[in-house]
């Protein structure tokens, strides 16, 4: 299978590791700054660079749109190839793609970072295609990547994306409050990572609502208002605190 990367970003570099990985061929790199393009084929040892969209090979098996979302559909409609073209985003609709003959999604519910690991063997895939045929062959290059590949359509991904967003970046956005709350007074948020792996861990056997802990749980209405006035020159944090304490009691009746 000979695959083309367009794009150099984070998703395009974890995609292309990822074939290498599986042994398979990066036949050609392109992105809309030339430079970018040349480093990321040193990186990955790919000979050949499209200094632009008409120079990208017609005949590759897939073609992988790995650009930001709102560049999707221009990219498509510059893109005039004969194989398979697929874009890897949570929220787009696969329609971005329909000037292309054969077309679909792939997107692994992951955040992804320079420093990612290089298997997505654990990663789960939403995948979708124009029709059966398309999805067979995308199926195919998906499964040589990742051991879990679910077939879904575009109302179902934006769902998971919604979710994915809600569960991780917005966490992820209250980590970054605690870490800053505690280095103000020189402390150290590492001392919370325990903590934090048993929340992540009680994940995988019941359901969030069921392991959910702490004072706005219990009504502590004392605690509630000692951790307020800890909070008493921190507005913005404070006023997250509220807001997920009036939030929980809700969804636990508790208010």
């Amino acid at each position: 299978m000979k695959i083309g990367i367009i794009g150099s970003g984070k998703i395009a570099k974890v995609i292309a590791k990822a074939c290498i990985q599986q042994q398979l061929e990066i036949a050609c790199i392109y992105s809309r700054n030339v430079e970018h393009a040349s480093v990321f084929a040193s990186e990955i040892n790919c000979q050949n660079i499209a200094a632009k969209m008409t120079a990208i090979p017609k005949n590759l098996d897939l073609y992988c749109l790995c650009v930001n979302d709102d560049a999707i559909e221009q990219v498509s409609l510059q893109l005039q190839v004969n194989g398979i073209v697929v874009h890897f985003s949570g929220s787009q609709p696969i329609e971005l793609l329909s000037n292309q003959e054969k077309y679909g999604v792939c997107w692994p519910i992951q955040t992804f970072s320079e420093n990612t690991i290089e298997s997505l063997k654990e990663i789960p895939f939403l995948i979708q295609a124009n029709n059966s045929d398309v999805l067979k062959h995308i199926e195919e290059f998906v499964s040589k990547l990742s051991n879990s590949i679910i077939i879904s359509n575009n109302q179902e991904r934006r769902y998971y994306h919604l979710a994915a967003t809600i569960a991780n970046n917005f966490s992820n956005h209250l980590y970054t409050h605690a870490a800053n709350l505690l280095q103000k007074h020189q402390l150290d948020f590492k001392l919370l990572l325990p903590i934090l792996n048993e929340t992540i861990h009680k994940l995988e056997t019941g359901h969030p609502y069921q392991n959910q802990t702490g004072p706005a749980l219990r009504n502590d209405t004392q605690t509630i208002q000692a951790h307020l006035d800890l909070l008493e020159n921190e507005p913005d944090t404070k006023a997250l605190y509220q807001l997920m304490t009036q939030s929980i009691q809700k969804v636990h009746a508790k208010i």
